[in-house]
């Protein structure tokens, strides 16, 4: 079993292709791929094909075990299966980014007792490439980052790996378990880093937070442009709500994949942000 947590449909889509390449079969849920992002076929279908049937959720207390992708919204389901139909789970962070990645896939192939396929680690070996690449252009740049604990723990984790410096870091949720694994990811790294989550964590101070120390990129849903807007910074969309961009729920953000398209869009919109503040003599075409 493999408990998705809070995912895009394209997420999910991207788990089973790993899974499928791993030849690891697999229940996913809960499942949204081919449901909210179905194709136009001129038809249409109150049920759509895709997603997870009653038989195979039936089927998860067979399962030799369960891997829950989040301690907030996927450990719970994890641990009523266990004690329901005494299904062992590991949990794990949602894999976003590099190390989340690699985590994940050797839980998968230790799972299933398979070996990693030489398509996976060719992938692994595209992301790990532009990031050695790129990393005179991400090096030290300050990020402040807001949203669900699952989705920015693993993140943050990928900004260190990029040698980037997640400054402010903000979650609404409530819960000891995000306080934890952060001081876990960031003790050692960037023990200077703010952070807060539960009451009081909200978008007031993260602007506030902002405001005392400011920053080179804002991530988070679309919340955040009216303080992108406000302190004139760079500004990706990430999480939920995604109301004013498309592209979310057809490109994911986790696996090797989504790693790729995350740094991507980071130095995108930085660089972008370099051509604007240009001087006249330092406006390269190549930079």
């Amino acid at each position: 079993n493999i408990i998705a947590g809070w995912m895009e449909p394209s997420d999910m889509r991207e788990i089973k292709r790993l899974s499928k390449e791993l030849g690891v079969n697999i229940v996913l849920f809960p499942d949204t791929s081919d449901v909210l992002d179905a194709p136009q076929t001129g038809k249409h279908e109150f049920y759509p094909k895709g997603g997870t049937t009653v038989a195979e959720l039936r089927s998860t207390g067979d399962s030799l075990s369960s891997l829950a992708l989040g301690c907030v919204s996927a450990e719970p389901a994890a641990i009523a299966l266990e004690k329901k139909c005494k299904v062992p789970f590991t949990t794990l962070d949602m894999p976003i980014g590099l190390s989340a990645t690699d985590r994940f896939i050797m839980a998968l192939s230790q799972a299933g007792g398979v070996s990693v396929p030489d398509t996976v680690t060719a992938d692994r070996g595209r992301l790990v490439d532009v990031i050695a690449d790129m990393e005179q252009y991400l090096y030290g740049k300050k990020v402040a980052l807001f949203g669900d604990p699952d989705q920015i723990i693993p993140l943050t984790e990928f900004l260190l790996d990029l040698n980037m410096k997640p400054l402010h870091i903000v979650s609404g949720t409530p819960g000891q378990r995000f306080e934890k694994r952060m001081r876990e990811i960031l003790d050692a790294r960037s023990p200077e880093t703010n952070f807060k989550n539960g009451l009081g964590a909200d978008m007031f101070l993260m602007h506030q937070w902002m405001k005392n120390e400011p920053v080179d990129l804002l991530i988070g849903n679309t919340y955040g442009k009216y303080i992108a807007r406000d302190e004139d910074i760079p500004f990706i969309r990430f999480g939920f709500p995604i109301l004013d961009r498309i592209g979310h729920s057809y490109f994911p953000s986790v696996g090797y994949s989504g790693g790729l398209r995350l740094v991507e869009k980071i130095l995108s919109v930085l660089m972008d942000r370099q051509d604007r503040d240009a001087l006249e003599e330092k406006f390269e075409l190549v930079m």
